[in-house]
């Protein structure tokens, strides 16, 4: 699986690189064999204001489903994370369930 983090302008710490790192493996372990692509992208939409303005947006390549995109905010990036790492596997779960009696 080729996985890739983005962070813009800002510079995240080592620790929440392996954090979705480690979550999105978690999420898409199902079909893991059948991942081509990874890309985890984070960004703070208002910057120093604060608030629940931290994005986390993830987009997975998989050889026959296509490509599955999800996008969360929280007012904290791990959290952020843990979010969309939860709706990326629930979206993988529903189209391997879709596939399997469509």
């Amino acid at each position: 699986m080729g996985f890739r983090f983005v962070d813009g302008p800002m510079k995240t710490s080592q620790a929440l690189l392996s954090h979705a790192e480690r979550r999105v493996r978690t999420a898409l372990a199902r079909v893991a064999d059948r991942v081509t692509r990874v890309e985890v992208h984070v960004v703070d939409d208002n910057g120093p204001k604060g608030g629940t303005d931290k994005r986390c947006s993830i987009v997975a390549n998989i050889a026959g489903m296509g490509q599955i995109a999800v996008d969360q905010m929280s007012s904290d990036f791990f959290r952020a994370v843990d979010l969309a790492a939860g709706k990326l596997r629930r979206a993988t779960e529903h189209h391997v369930a879709r596939a399997r009696h469509g």
